[in-house]
């Protein structure tokens, strides 16, 4: 595998580039992913993250200080709502700033 070779990827990386092929056109065009992202996982419940997000940014219309575990408890606040079996942690907060926020601010 010529190809493996060239771009210093393993044998095994090639064939399940081709096979998610479409699904990484997608999320590259989409903008889901920064150029450094190695992993494709996505929210998995991402209803629930655009409704997090649309109350961040009315929060963040009226000048509400958001917090991380401000975040947290609207998030799982808006996931029973919604009937989700969801429980945010610090590391969902990180990666929820990283998937919807690019100049809005949250605090630790």
């Amino acid at each position: 595998m010529e190809i493996c070779k060239k771009h210093s990827i393993p044998n095994s990386t090639l064939p399940t580039i081709l096979k998610d092929r479409e699904k990484l056109q997608k999320a590259r065009d989409d903008s889901k992913f920064r150029p450094t992202t190695k992993k494709t996982k996505l929210c998995s419940h991402e209803e629930l993250e655009d409704a997090v997000f649309a109350w961040f940014c009315q929060a963040m219309a009226m000048n509400v200080p958001l917090s991380g575990p401000v975040v947290r408890g609207k998030a799982a606040e808006i996931a029973q709502l919604m009937n989700f079996n969801f429980t945010p942690t610090p590391g969902w907060v990180e990666k929820f700033k990283q998937r919807k926020t690019k100049k809005k601010k949250i605090n630790k």
